[in-house]
């Protein structure tokens, strides 16, 4: 009887099993994007994909958490100024050498301001006083390269 018992536990295990393996499917409709799709009966997807979903949560908030802020929206929002190593970094998404975070280094966009056009990366702006954060443009002076810059203070040492 015993032996009885424990063969019919195994075998509703099994088909228990074989079932969760085997849902079947049934045909959903995506929430963001209206097109239909194929997915399990046990799990109730609302989209398509996961680019639908990240797509539809793009300015909501999720379930007991704040909606995420950026820019002027976000309370921690300092005007688009930070900084860093004693350089003064300015909120420019639109530059074309940002960084990864939009910012660029203030005396660089003096720099472009006064002479009319974007620096390269090999450009280097140097602060003549060596105030990091003193971006005057009588205080800032400009070489092509890295190079000329090393031999500008090598001359100055001596």
């Amino acid at each position: 009887m015993l032996v009885e018992k424990m063969e019919k536990k195994a075998e509703g295990r099994r088909i228990k099993r074989a079932c969760n393996r085997k849902d079947p499917k049934e045909k959903g409709i995506c929430e963001y994007c209206g097109s239909s799709f194929w997915g399990y009966k046990t799990k109730r997807r609302k989209y398509c994909s996961l680019e639908c979903y990240r797509k539809n949560l793009v300015g909501k908030a999720a379930k007991g958490k704040r909606k995420p802020m950026f820019g002027k929206e976000s309370p921690s929002w300092k005007g688009g100024v930070t900084h860093k190593d004693g350089y003064r970094f300015i909120m420019n998404r639109e530059h074309p050498y940002s960084g990864s975070h939009g910012y660029v280094r203030e005396h660089r966009l003096v720099m472009e301001k006064h002479i009319g056009r974007y620096l390269n990366p090999t450009e280097i702006v140097h602060h003549e006083n060596k105030i990091k954060d003193d971006n005057r443009i009588e205080n800032l002076k400009l070489f092509k390269t890295r190079g000329d810059h090393v031999r500008y203070h090598s001359k100055n040492k001596q």
